[in-house]
């Protein structure tokens, strides 16, 4: 155990250190940059920095000097806005009260012909202000009542407490809310009660004006912004009119916590009786202060982005070129002797690069015909690499079976995903050099279904092969590129139904195979440059000079392959492969 627990902590530790090497080497290497990008980076943030100080500032100023003073001015128009709303309250309580027929009314006890006279003094001045308030009669104790509203409104005014404190005012009039429902169903915020006196100047009863909370919005509306709000408090601070949320109406008023965008204005209104609360919030401003912020947010990132990109560009410069020597002979140390130094922006350096790459083509000069050999397998086996399946071939199977979850069956997705799986489960087996004809007509069948899954019934293979043919191997995926052809370019602007033949055979020991499509074809100009390219083993198509150079390689000189093709009735390939 103890020699166990010893491995495993020098495990641990190389681990450890060879974590420390990798750091120390990428910020050795990239030292220069590191350092530019710090300076530049530090630049921007200290600018970012400065800018932002010098705007919250400005912000606070605008706010403290400006718009403090505007909305302090608004909040006095508000209060004197009430103002002049409750004396025409006052006006109308007044005429009320002053009328022959309302004071006859609380003159004499149960009179049919006062009550009425009184009634229809209320309501011709109630028709003529539209309904836009509640008017009240009631005498000094409150046994004799005319009302607009709900006769029970004479009841809350007796419980509540309001019938006593108008027969103790002091003035001829008095303010106060009353907190209930009106005929209309709105809300009463407000109430002025004026005293009506006989002949002798002896009270003898009062006229009430309920105003709705409609009267008091409406007013407000004119003069507030959606960054305000008013609330207006009783003596005793409980909040009577709420222009926000009238859940708020009947609690106690509570201030708002001031800052530098947030303001409170109270004003004393109605002889005391009330406060009018107007609150600011700079909603406005502080959106503002946010949308520079973030406009430096993404300044300063540009700033940053722009400071690397500098930093990578003037340090590419500095290490770039030794960078470029060093790697180019650790190439060459590797045997790739086609390395060649360009140093086009250093003039210093050009003295050693002539030198080095002279020295390189005398090395290469002296390889022997098993290097170049070589040299050529390598190729081979990165131009084979090349040719495996396109990732794009793949992201479009992906998104096929996708789109089959959906709308298939799921034993046609499953079907799908088999053969997408074989696809690549082929295209990335490197267990054998070269295999048999068989297995790549099986690779092709899987390609062309995969393909029908993406384009429902479009394509269709038939293989006439003998069984001597099968059984001779190629190199893998040679077939395909041709295949991937037909459909991409053979059939690219087709609209009926394609067809692909492989009929192959075998005879004096060459395998002999044609792969046919109906598909467009191509121009005999175009034909004669790519039976050309077959020649030369280089061609515009990766797929084509991949399977050229292969046959070149893996096949004797009388190997070839030939193509040709119909414009309108389609292509056929032709190969004569030593039969291996």
């Amino acid at each position: 155990m103890l020699i166990h627990n010893k491995k495993k902590m020098h495990s641990f530790s190389f681990t450890l250190k060879n974590i420390y090497k990798k750091i120390n080497s990428f910020v050795y290497d990239k030292r220069y940059f590191i350092k530019l990008s710090l300076i530049y980076i530090g630049i921007s943030l200290s600018l970012f920095v400065i800018l932002s100080i010098i705007f919250e500032n400005v912000y606070t100023s605008i706010s403290r000097n400006y718009i403090y003073g505007q909305e302090k001015l608004k909040s006095t128009q508000i209060a004197n806005s009430i103002e002049e709303l409750m004396q025409e309250y006052v006006l109308m309580s007044e005429n009320l009260a002053s009328n022959d027929d309302i004071q006859q009314f609380f003159k004499f006890d149960n009179d049919t012909v006062t009550n009425k006279a009184a009634q229809d003094a209320i309501e011709d001045y109630f028709l003529f202000k539209k309904g836009k308030e509640e008017i009240h009669l009631i005498s000094k104790i409150g046994e004799r009542t005319i009302s607009t509203g709900y006769i029970p409104n004479i009841y809350l005014y007796k419980n509540w407490g309001i019938l006593y404190d108008l027969q103790h005012m002091n003035g001829s009039t008095m303010y106060f809310s009353s907190l209930y429902r009106g005929l209309s169903g709105d809300g009463i915020s407000l109430s002025v009660a004026t005293k009506v006196k006989d002949d002798s100047g002896k009270v003898i009863g009062y006229v009430i004006v309920d105003i709705y909370r409609n009267t008091l919005q409406n007013l407000f509306n004119n003069l507030l912004t959606s960054q305000s709000s008013i609330k207006i408090s009783n003596k005793q601070n409980f909040i009577r009119f709420s222009n926000e949320d009238t859940y708020d109406e009947g609690t106690l008023y509570e201030p708002i916590h001031e800052s530098d965008y947030v303001y409170t204005f109270t004003t004393s209104i109605l002889d005391g009786s009330f406060s009018i609360h107007y609150e600011v919030k700079n909603t406005f401003l502080l959106h503002i202060k946010s949308t520079f912020q973030t406009q430096f947010f993404y300044l300063i990132a540009l700033s940053i982005i722009i400071s690397m990109i500098t930093a990578l560009i003037i340090s590419s410069g500095i290490r770039k070129p030794i960078k470029t020597l060093i790697e180019t002979m650790k190439i060459v140390g590797k045997g790739n002797l086609d390395a060649q130094i360009t140093l086009v922006k250093r003039n210093d350096l050009h003295e050693l690069q002539d030198e080095f790459n002279k020295l390189v083509r005398r090395l290469k000069t002296l390889q022997n015909e098993n290097i170049q050999n070589e040299k050529l397998l390598h190729l081979a086996q990165i131009e084979f690499l090349q040719a495996q399946i396109k990732p794009h071939f793949l992201y479009n199977m992906m998104a096929t079976i996708k789109g089959m979850i959906s709308i298939c069956p799921p034993e046609e997705v499953k079907n799908a995903i088999v053969i997408l799986t074989k696809i690549l489960r082929e295209s990335y087996d490197f267990s054998e050099e070269l295999k048999p004809l068989k297995s790549h007509l099986s690779f092709i069948q899987n390609y062309i279904d995969m393909q029908n899954y993406r384009f429902p019934g479009r394509f269709s293979l038939s293989v006439d092969v003998t069984e001597d043919a099968l059984n001779t191997r190629m190199p893998p995926l040679l077939l395909q590129p041709m295949i991937e052809n037909s459909i991409i370019h053979g059939f690219k602007d087709k609209e009926s139904h394609c067809n692909i033949s492989i009929v192959g055979y075998c005879n004096d020991n060459y395998l002999h195979l044609s792969i046919m499509d109906d598909g467009i074809g191509m121009s005999e100009e175009k034909l004669a440059i790519i039976n050309e390219y077959a020649l030369s083993e280089h061609s515009p198509h990766v797929g084509l000079a991949n399977v050229f150079k292969r046959i070149k390689y893996f096949y004797d000189n009388s190997s070839s392959i030939h193509i040709e093709s119909t414009k309108g009735k389609g292509t056929t390939v032709t190969c004569t492969l030593q039969a291996l």
